[in-house]
């Protein structure tokens, strides 16, 4: 507004539902994000944050604060004590409820007739303590869009570092991203990390390590530690991934991850880092009637697993009002 188009902004806000199958259950879903934009012409630098958080929860007797007041407690990141954090001698709420994290995102954009190119900075957040110069934990992002026919459309590259895990505050304050200690499921869903899938938690983690088990999350309270689901948070890795076309018709997308595994926050899954490739080769046809026939292959080799998996698929698009 009032700016003819150089200052852009844009949020979203949205409320779910965790469901039972975790530790803490019937518990709600916060999300929230606003980004910033400023530019018009060829270069235009962008920044903003992304706010999640899983609270209101019970289990068993234990009933955390769900009022409205405890849904403006997430909402703005509050201090405050939902009946998890408890409060200190001195009546000062020592934490914000529920489980909290996010990440906050910097990056720019370079755009012409001919290609576009976008760099990208996102450094995660568990506490406040985060959002400081000193973190080093970060996802570091490139892309290359060519917007005339040419054989490569698409380069994505991508360096990935959470080893670090604040190393410049005192042990007590540091926090092992994607575990919680009173939610001890951390973030996950279903038994699927949520957000990277680099990271592993115990339900994934059963096939790479023996004596790794998932948690009954019905078992009772003192037989489940908290933070400890997510047994590999510590993750140096390096992703490529390239889109272009062979021929007028047939499309291909290549992607290549690399990683080093350092386990998790205090306990190493591992004595030694663990390495791991993975991989994925596809190929996709698209007739005169916009239907695509797809093949694709995966190969994943490394210290976790070797393995080998095949896609085959088809896809209709579909273009309602185009003429």
């Amino acid at each position: 507004p009032l700016t003819n188009g150089f200052v852009q902004f844009k949020g979203q806000i949205s409320h779910g539902w965790f469901g039972n199958n975790r530790y803490m259950k019937n518990a709600y879903y916060h999300e929230k994000l606003f980004y910033l934009r400023l530019g018009k012409k060829k270069l235009k630098l962008y920044g903003g944050v992304q706010h999640f958080g899983e609270w209101g929860a019970k289990r068993g007797s234990v009933q955390l604060e769900r009022s409205f007041k405890g849904f403006l407690d997430v909402l703005l990141v509050r201090e405050a004590d939902d009946g998890s954090v408890g409060t200190d001698v001195n009546g000062r709420p020592p934490n914000r409820a529920g489980d909290q994290r996010g990440l906050l995102e910097a990056g720019l954009t370079w755009e012409n007739e001919n290609l576009l190119l976008r760099g990208y900075n996102q450094t995660p957040f568990e506490t406040g303590r985060d959002v400081d110069p000193r973190n080093v934990d970060r996802l570091l992002g490139i892309t290359f869009v060519s917007k005339k026919k040419s054989s490569i459309k698409k380069i994505v590259g991508e360096f990935l570092t959470t080893r670090d895990m604040l190393s410049f505050v005192e042990a007590r304050d540091r926090q092992s991203y994607y575990n919680n200690g009173y939610y001890k499921t951390g973030w996950e869903y279903e038994g699927r990390i949520i957000g990277t899938p680099l990271f592993v938690n115990r339900n994934r983690g059963q096939f790479y390590f023996p004596n790794v088990k998932p948690y009954d999350w019905d078992a009772p309270n003192n037989s489940i530690a908290g933070n400890s689901n997510i047994i590999v948070n510590r993750v140096v890795s390096g992703h490529l991934g390239v889109l272009y076309a062979l021929f007028n018709k047939l499309q291909a997308k290549t992607l290549i991850t690399y990683t080093k595994n350092f386990g998790r926050y205090g306990q190493t899954a591992t004595s030694v880092s663990k390495k791991q490739w993975y991989t994925l080769q596809e190929f996709s046809y698209t007739t005169t009637g916009q239907i695509s026939f797809i093949a694709a292959v995966g190969f994943d080799k490394g210290e976790f697993s070797d393995n080998v998996g095949v896609m085959l698929g088809v896809r209709k698009s579909f273009g309602f009002g185009r003429k």
